[in-house]
């Protein structure tokens, strides 16, 4: 199946290209410069590298201008993020701006979007624990309150108290485990390739 300019691209692979962008615009790179290096770097994933080369090949064997090159990247890319970033850069051209102040500035911007995406994920995570905390609590104190009034009643006696603590435990087990489940998904957990070794393994354990 073949890939279109932006289809199959992660969370990762946009901060990567973010990145590399504020590396070359650093660099003072021309914007000619930069689509050369992003049409070879190992580091584009492959069907991205292609838009990349056919915009090189615009600009080295057709003559064609940066601006005309940026409006066939701008309407060739469809991952909203790049696609408004050309958008933004070629606005910047005409404005003026020099690559270095628009990289680092689009770069601040990024870095801070991310910052607050992860801080709403860990306020709803937070939440989750909490509710998970209350449920555990209600139901342990549901279990002891039916252990205890079973045991005054003296319905059963060992074989009772048996049967009673693992109900108690398979409860809690359960609940754990949905817990688990639902939440180890979520991309602040699994978008980035550097997890901790446990979390790995919870997340192995829980895939269904």
């Amino acid at each position: 199946m073949r890939l279109s300019s932006g289809a199959g691209l992660n969370r990762e692979d946009v901060d990567k290209l973010m990145l590399l962008f504020v590396i070359y615009g650093s660099s003072k790179l021309s914007v000619r410069q930069m689509i050369k290096q992003l049409s070879l770097s190992e580091s584009v994933p492959e069907h991205l590298r292609k838009t990349f080369r056919k915009s090189r090949n615009l600009l080295e064997r057709w003559n064609y201008g940066v601006s005309e090159t940026l409006e066939y990247l701008e309407s060739a890319l469809k991952h909203p993020k790049l696609k408004g970033l050309v958008i933004r850069l070629m606005h910047s051209i005409k404005a003026g701006v020099s690559i270095e102040d628009f990289a680092r500035i689009e770069y601040v911007k990024h870095r801070a979007e991310q910052d607050n995406e992860l801080e709403k994920g860990l306020e709803k995570l937070r939440r989750l624990v909490e509710a998970y905390t209350t449920l555990i609590s209600v139901v342990s104190l549901l279990s002891v309150s039916f252990l205890l009034i079973g045991t005054i009643i003296g319905g059963g006696g060992a074989s009772f108290l048996d049967t009673a603590f693992l109900s108690i435990v398979a409860t809690l087990g359960s609940t754990t485990l949905l817990f688990l489940t639902n939440n180890l998904k979520r991309p602040i957990f699994t978008k980035y390739p550097d997890k901790p070794g446990k979390l790995k393994l919870l997340l192995k354990t829980t895939t269904p």
